[in-house]
């Protein structure tokens, strides 16, 4: 499962190198006119939607999770696993921390970074996410799952440390680069310990769940990280680091790893 997840990801961020790579020799060839890279990107955004309609999808099979309690198929926020439900709270306290990547991508122009380095400096953050993120996913398919995406975190934490208190570019470069690993570690993984914490029936409502969970702490997150901003870049991400610190706290201490 791990694996499948960490595949998928993978995919979409290898996606996400070949599509600022293509921009920018498009910029470079037709000086900077931005409207017809929106107008070519209908075309490989039309084509995989169309190979998704090729997908066929597996028969569903009914049965419970636990053997000694019938599920209903019916998702209810108190039927789910008690450790589910704690783990959403800890996904939110670390999503609500988590803001948009624009404010590191705001960090490194505030370093010197151009237009043009900045974009090679977020394909080499998902280069690193693409290439990681199969290898870690089916890595949590033998060791715990929890103790990956927990490593994520800490790396997450780091690496806003490290970008609030960074002064050359060299450190920025190395900083995406690790920022790369975080993503392939909880990304995958932590969809994959929801797959492993529900029942069959619930597993695409419970992801859901999670989505929105992600979304609204979101929407909140990019916001605050604004406000902390004009007091000061390096506010921004030490809060963000603080989301993350409080959430690696919560999985450590008050989450048990689910029986695959």
């Amino acid at each position: 499962m791990g694996k499948a997840f960490g595949w998928h990801r993978g995919m979409d961020s290898m996606g996400a190198v070949l599509g600022p790579l293509l921009a920018i020799g498009w910029i470079f060839l037709f000086r900077e006119n931005l409207k017809w890279i929106f107008v070519a990107s209908f075309v490989p955004a039309s084509l995989g939607a169309l190979a998704v309609l090729t997908v066929k999808d597996l028969k569903k099979v009914k049965k419970t999770y636990h053997k000694d309690k019938k599920t209903t198929g019916k998702l209810s926020f108190f039927s789910l696993p008690v450790d589910f439900r704690v783990y959403l709270l800890a996904w939110f306290c670390f999503s609500i921390g988590n803001s948009s990547d624009m404010f590191l991508i705001l960090r490194a122009k505030e370093l010197g970074f151009t237009v043009t380095r900045t974009i090679l400096l977020y394909a080499f953050y998902n280069g690193v996410y693409a290439v990681s993120s199969p290898w870690l996913g089916q890595l949590s398919d033998v060791i715990e799952r929890r103790v990956i995406l927990t490593l994520g975190l800490v790396v997450f934490a780091l690496v806003y440390l490290g970008l609030a208190f960074s002064n050359q570019a060299w450190q920025v470069w190395a900083l995406f680069g690790l920022y790369g690993f975080y993503s392939a570690a909880t990304d995958g993984v932590g969809k994959a310990l929801v797959v492993d914490w529900v029942a069959p029936e619930i597993r695409a409502s419970a992801l859901g769940l999670l989505g929105t969970v992600t979304g609204v702490a979101t929407l909140l997150a990019s916001p605050i990280a604004g406000i902390l901003w004009g007091f000061g870049s390096k506010i921004t991400l030490l809060y963000g680091a603080l989301g993350a610190v409080t959430s690696v706290f919560i999985i450590s201490v008050k989450l048990k790893s689910p029986i695959k």
